[in-house]
């Protein structure tokens, strides 16, 4: 069996994708469920999603629970409960939001992506904040908040483009 660049150059026909493509055709290799799929690199594995959203929404409530009892009085004392409050509410709207995406046909990976990204910067450095009380580590909020449009963008882009299906990517 030949490896390397050769051996991706084959056909297949995509999960989710009514074409045939090439491997090397913009593909993404995921992991799911101990085997690798190829998924074409706008669209998600559901399985993968759904595993992303469960993991993001279980940290979600086990953080927000963590502020609310175990570190109550420290982020009162320190004065940056505000902080890790504001955290959990944007990890879990967005948790919700990749929940709702796993609803779809063909999840757009990109918004996915950049949720996640969202969750790590912004509510990361809201919750490192709100411990260190570290005021500099709120210039990186900001970032995690652009990081959280471009997901809402990612997610409405291509019905902006004429698309007016519930499943703009996939057949």
């Amino acid at each position: 069996m030949t490896s390397g660049p050769a051996q991706f150059e084959r056909t297949l026909r995509a999960p989710g994708c009514g074409r045939r493509v090439g491997i090397t055709e913009e593909l993404l290799f995921v992991l799911s469920g101990g085997s690798v799929l190829y998924v074409p690199s706008r669209l998600m594995n559901s399985a993968l999603a759904k595993r992303i959203a469960a993991i993001v929404g279980f940290l979600g409530v086990a953080l927000g629970a963590m502020g609310s009892h175990i570190l109550q009085s420290r982020l009162h004392s320190m004065g940056t409960a505000a902080f890790w409050q504001t955290g959990v509410l944007y990890h879990l709207v967005h948790a919700v939001a990749l929940l709702g995406l796993c609803g779809w046909k063909a999840v757009p990976r990109w918004a996915v992506w950049f949720f996640v990204a969202g969750i790590l910067l912004f509510s990361g450095s809201l919750y490192v904040l709100a411990l260190t009380n570290i005021r500099w580590l709120g210039a990186i909020t900001p970032l995690g908040g652009l990081a959280f449009l471009a997901g809402w963008i990612a997610l409405g882009a291509p019905f902006a483009r004429g698309n007016t299906e519930q499943n703009p990517q996939g057949s």
